[in-house]
Parts: C-alpha cells; structure tokens; sequence
C-alpha cells in the first residue's frame, strides 16, 4: 500500500512537471515547476525508487534550467 502511495505522488510531480512545458503565464510556469520539482525532490530522496530515478532527475534539472533561464530574462529587463 505504501508503494501505491509514494508512486501516486512521484506520478503527480512528473506531471505537474511535463505540464510546465505547457504553459504560457509565467506565474503559473513558475508555480507548477517549483511544486513538481519539490515533489519529485522529496519522493526521490525519502521514496528509494530503483526505477524512474534517472528520468526523473533529468526531468527536474531540465526544468531548473528553464527556470533559471526565465528568473535572469525577467532580471534583465
């Protein structure tokens, strides 16, 4: 049952990630990418899942590079 749980959540923050790349308002890009990044950061460091981490690592520094590039555009201008 434990599993079930911690594999709903891991699919909940890959979601909320994937669909970050879907959105055009910055505030809700912003939002989205932060609580799916922290998701998967939290089920990844306390879940122990053997499968999927790789993917989901690089889907979570994809999604930190995006938002960096997205906090130094708005910074120069």
């Amino acid at each position: 049952m434990e599993h079930i749980f911690l594999n709903s959540i891991n699919i909940l923050g890959l979601i909320l990630c994937l669909g970050a790349f879907f959105i055009k308002d910055s505030f809700w890009l912003k939002i989205s990418t932060i609580v799916g990044m922290s998701i998967l950061f939290t089920a990844n460091t306390f879940g122990g899942f053997p499968t999927g981490i790789l993917s989901n690592i690089s889907l979570v520094l994809i999604n930190a590079f995006c938002l960096f590039k997205l906090f130094t555009y708005h910074l120069e201008q």
